[in-house]
C-alpha cells in the first residue's frame, strides 16, 4: 500500500522534491528574516541591537604603537593619523586584500603575519612576501594606485592598527616625513621581491627554507613558528614533501623541534648559520628605513635652529649608519 504512494506525498501532505527543498533552504538562509520574527533558538530572546555600540579601540593618547613604521615617526605626523587608526583583529586565512580590488584600508601589523600571494595560471598561489609588524598592508594605497596587486591572506593571527586609505593618503600630502617614511618602506619592499628572486635561483631548499624561517621569527614574539609544511611549501614555490625532508634533516640536527602546525627554534645561531644571507640583506633595509625617518627630523631641527650655518648634507649624514649596518651584515 505504501509502495503506490508518491515519494513527494507523505502522511497526506505534499512534500517538494529532495532538490526543490535543498533550493529552498538555501534561499531562506541567503534572505534577510527578520530575527525577532523567526528566531534561531526559540528558548533564547532574541538579540537587540541598540544603538550605543562600543566603538572599536584604536591608538590611545601617549600610547606608542607596537608597527615599527607608525613608532619611528614623529609626535606631529603621528597625532595627524591617531584619531583614525583603528585597533583590529587579524584572523587565520582572513583576507585583508583581494587581487585587482581596491583597497579600502591600510593595515599597519602590530601582531602576526601577513602573506602577499601571487596567482599562477593552473597552480596554487605562490607567495611574493611576508609582512610583519615592521611593515603595513597596503602598498597600492601609499602609492595613490586604486587597485591591490596581491592577494594578502593573514597567516599567523594577531591585530594591527587599520586607517582609511584616502586618510592616508590626505596626511601624506600634508607632512612629509610620513611620506617619506611610507615611500622608503615601498622600496625596502621592493628589494625585498629583488632578493627573494635571486634566492630562489642561486641557494638550495636548506638554505632558503631556514632563512624563510628566520623571516617569519624575526616578525614574531618567541621562537616558535606558527606554520604548516603546506604553508612553507608555497612560500617557497616547492613540493609539500621537499619542505618535509628539509625540516626533518633540520630536526636531526637539533636545530628546530616540529609539531602539528608549529615548528620551534632551538638553535638560533645555528639556523642563521645554515641559512643564505638574503634574510640579513632584508632586515637590513627594513632597518635603514627607521633610521633615515630618525635622522631627518633631527636635521631639520638642526637646520631651523641654525639658520646662518651651512645646510648638513642628507647622505653625509646617513652614510655611516648605513655603513656600519651593512658591513655588519656582509661580515657574516
Amino acid at each position: 500500500m505504501m509502495g503506490d504512494v508518491p515519494p513527494s506525498i507523505v502522511r497526506g501532505r505534499p512534500r517538494p522534491p529532495f532538490r526543490a527543498r535543498i533550493h529552498m533552504m538555501t534561499a531562506a538562509r541567503r534572505a534577510e528574516i527578520d530575527p525577532d520574527e523567526f528566531p534561531i533558538n526559540p528558548s533564547r530572546p532574541p538579540r537587540v541591537e541598540t544603538g550605543s555600540q562600543r566603538p572599536p579601540a584604536g591608538l590611545r593618547e601617549g600610547a606608542r604603537p607596537r608597527n615599527t613604521l607608525l613608532a619611528s615617526l614623529p609626535d606631529d605626523d603621528l597625532a595627524a593619523i591617531r584619531h583614525q587608526l583603528e585597533r583590529v583583529a587579524l584572523r587565520r586565512r582572513q583576507v585583508l586584500h583581494e587581487r585587482n580590488a581596491a583597497a579600502a584600508y591600510v593595515y599597519f601589523i602590530e601582531r602576526g603575519t601577513v602573506s602577499l600571494l601571487c596567482r599562477r595560471a593552473g597552480r596554487d598561489s605562490l607567495e611574493v612576501g611576508t609582512l610583519g609588524r615592521d611593515d603595513l598592508v597596503g602598498v597600492s594605497a601609499v602609492l595613490g594606485t586604486a587597485r591591490a596587486p596581491h592577494r594578502c591572506v593573514v597567516q599567523v593571527p594577531g591585530e594591527a592598527l587599520r586607517i582609511r586609505a584616502e586618510d592616508l593618503r590626505r596626511a601624506m600630502g600634508g607632512h612629509s616625513h610620513l611620506r617619506s617614511l611610507l615611500l622608503a618602506h615601498v622600496q625596502a619592499l621592493l628589494i625585498q621581491s629583488e632578493q627573494l628572486v635571486v634566492c630562489q635561483n642561486d641557494h638550495s631548499l636548506s638554505e632558503r627554507l631556514a632563512s624563510s624561517l628566520l623571516l617569519t621569527l624575526g616578525h614574531l614574539d618567541g621562537d616558535e613558528v606558527p606554520l604548516t609544511h603546506r604553508s612553507l611549501s608555497r612560500s617557497l614555490g616547492v613540493r609539500r614533501a621537499g619542505v618535509t625532508t628539509a625540516l626533518g634533516e633540520m630536526e636531526s640536527a637539533g636545530l628546530i623541534r616540529r609539531g602539528r602546525g608549529w615548528i620551534r627554534v632551538l638553535d638560533r645561531p645555528e639556523l642563521e648559520h645554515a641559512a643564505c644571507e638574503c634574510h640579513r640583506i632584508i632586515r637590513t633595509e627594513r632597518r635603514l628605513v627607521v633610521c633615515q625617518s630618525e635622522e631627518e627630523p633631527r636635521i631639520a631641527r638642526r637646520v631651523g635652529a641654525a639658520p646662518s650655518a651651512p645646510a648638513p648634507q642628507p647622505s653625509t649624514a646617513l652614510r655611516p649608519s648605513k655603513v656600519a649596518m651593512l658591513g655588519h651584515v656582509y661580515a657574516r
